[in-house]
């Protein structure tokens, strides 16, 4: 007959066919190893990555204090250049304040030089016209001094 199957191994033994046991024990051996491998990565792995989130959020709070930090120092520095920037913008004031006075000065010596600078051309003549009035004015004391005393000999002598 074509149409029945061969006889296999195991029906030639009849019900006695226990299989190949020991194998499977192996396979349950290895998937029970491959099982506690996968549960002790897993168990190691959470243990790694929770302490690299607490290495995280150390370093993490470290650079939040340095930024804070520097944030303080950053508001200080700007505090401290508007102070410099208006003690700068105080001092370019005042120097254009004396600069403008510089310049009244200067047109003032020059006002001064155009309506004084006739004294110095005449110093010395009106000097000595000072001094000759002066002479006058003394010989006019000592004549009126001594008409007071009575002698009257001082009085001819001025008029001569």
């Amino acid at each position: 007959d074509s149409d029945t199957p061969p006889e296999l191994q195991w029906e030639a033994q009849g019900d006695a066919y226990k299989g190949s046991q020991g194998e499977s024990y192996n396979i349950i051996q290895i998937l029970s190893m491959l099982a506690s491998d996968y549960t002790h990565e897993m168990k190691t792995g959470r243990a790694d990555n929770a302490k690299a989130q607490e290495e995280f959020e150390a370093d993490r709070q470290a650079m939040n204090d340095v930024l804070h930090t520097q944030q303080e120092s950053y508001v200080g520095a700007e505090q401290e250049l508007a102070g410099i920037e208006e003690m700068l913008q105080d001092a370019q004031e005042k120097f254009d304040q004396t600069d403008s006075d510089l310049d009244d000065q200067a047109k003032l010596k020059k006002t001064l030089g155009a309506d004084c600078g006739w004294i110095k051309k005449t110093f010395r003549e009106r000097r000595e016209k000072r001094k000759t009035e002066l002479d006058g004015l003394a010989e006019a004391k000592n004549i009126l001094a001594a008409a007071q005393g009575g002698n009257f000999d001082e009085l001819m002598l001025g008029d001569r």
